[in-house]
């Protein structure tokens, strides 16, 4: 065995032992990381995987208040939904025009405020034909 031998040996020898110490303290790392940190730039990282900047958590915040604040309205309603309520537009698309359960009664003037029209006053019926 030739000096360059035993000197290439205890180079791969050295290498290996510093790569197996490399392995265990990343492996070390690794188990006591936090779930939740903040690198340089400010951004919240999940589990070394998700990468969540201000303005993005801002938007997710907004996103998840504004679904939850239209969950509340919807299970918290206790209207009955019908064509007869239906006055929206949007709910005519489904339920069709509004019906006015109104429609066949004739319209005819309160006899308390009723203020006859000067026609009226001076109307003469036309004469019957014999």
């Amino acid at each position: 065995m030739t000096k360059y031998d035993r000197m290439q040996r205890r180079k791969e020898a050295h290498r290996a032992e510093k790569d197996e110490e490399k392995r265990e303290k990343e492996r070390k790392n690794n188990q006591h990381r936090k779930a939740w940190r903040k690198d340089k730039n400010g951004n919240i990282i999940f589990k070394g995987a998700v990468r969540i900047s201000k303005n993005a958590l801002i938007a997710l915040i907004a996103t998840i208040a504004v679904v939850v604040f239209f969950a509340v309205i919807i299970g918290t309603n206790e209207e009955v939904q019908s064509d007869e309520l239906c006055r929206n537009p949007f709910c005519q698309l489904f339920f069709g025009p509004p019906v006015d359960p109104n429609e066949h009664i004739p319209f005819v003037p309160d006899e308390v405020n009723y203020t006859p029209v000067q026609d009226e006053v001076n109307y003469t019926s036309a004469p019957d034909e014999p």
